[in-house]
């Protein structure tokens, strides 16, 4: 009797519905996606972007070349007196320096000019910028009113008494450029001050390091300098930079001047390679 109760009692519960029997169930939602499928929440998908190719490096300091600018050219002849050019001196000397570079194993050299041709100010600066010029000399020769001064002055960029390039900008219409950064004003700094110390030690007579505002000077990536290699305005002067044997001087210590600069530049060896090389006894 007592089973037969039992039996009634299960056949009365299962009358109803699973949720009335059991209490309340709450309903999972139906999937819109096939079982196995994954989802990226709306946070992350938003945080996902596209892959953004890094911005070109500089090339490495050792293959960007330098730049060797012989002042005036073609139409424009720089300073003249007594059938002495200014132009035709700054690409003589230029010509012995990139041949001792070259000589020397100092990197890739590469010249605005290496002919008789005018070439504008902001196309010597643009030329070097795509070639990605490592440091940048620009040659010129001095002349001034009086007969009496000489010698070689170096100028990089920066407030001084050296000569404006504002008439030149204004006669030859090329555009304003700003300041280099002070990054690149420091390192040609240091450069003029090498390139001095360079023609000194040949035994030149270095009249000064100064600071000057001068276009080629203004390049925003590369340590300029600008070098006034003597007077023309010094008769004996003018005769000396006019002779080959002086200009291969002045052309063997500004290489000089270069290559310490370069090799101050230079980054320390690997520390692997100096423990290889103390392990074989220094060969």
């Amino acid at each position: 009797m007592a089973e037969l109760r039992t039996c009634l009692g299960v056949l009365f519960l299962l009358s109803f519905s699973p949720a009335q029997a059991f209490g309340r169930i709450t309903q999972l939602p139906r999937r819109t996606a096939p079982v196995g499928a994954t989802s990226i929440p709306a946070v992350a998908a938003a945080a996902v972007r596209p892959w953004e190719a890094p911005a070109p490096r500089d090339p490495q300091p050792e293959s960007r070349p330098i730049i060797i600018d012989a002042g005036h050219g073609g139409e424009d002849w720089g300073a003249m007196i007594t059938g002495r050019y200014e132009k035709d001196i700054t690409l003589a000397v230029a010509r012995k320096l990139r041949d001792r570079l070259q000589a020397q194993g100092l990197g890739p050299v590469r010249m605005t000019r290496d002919s008789d041709e005018f070439i504008p100010l902001n196309g010597r600066v643009d030329e070097t910028s795509a070639w990605g010029g490592g440091l940048f000399i620009s040659l010129h020769a001095n002349k001034v009113f009086r007969r009496g001064p000489h010698g070689i002055v170096v100028y990089s960029f920066g407030r001084g008494h050296g000569r404006g390039d504002r008439h030149h900008r204004r006669r030859r219409k090329v555009p304003p450029l700003p300041a280099p950064p002070s990054v690149q004003v420091r390192a040609g700094a240091a450069l003029g001050v090498e390139l001095a110390r360079g023609l000194r030690r040949e035994g030149l007579r270095v009249e000064s390091v100064e600071r000057a505002g001068y276009y080629v000077l203004k390049n925003p990536r590369t340590p300029s300098v600008l070098v006034e290699l003597g007077y023309l305005s010094n008769p004996a002067e003018a005769k000396l930079l006019a002779d080959p044997e002086y200009q291969d001087r002045l052309a063997a210590a500004l290489a000089d001047g270069l290559a310490e600069h370069l090799a101050r530049q230079a980054p320390p060896a690997p520390m692997g390679a100096l423990q290889a090389k103390a392990g074989s006894g220094g060969r």
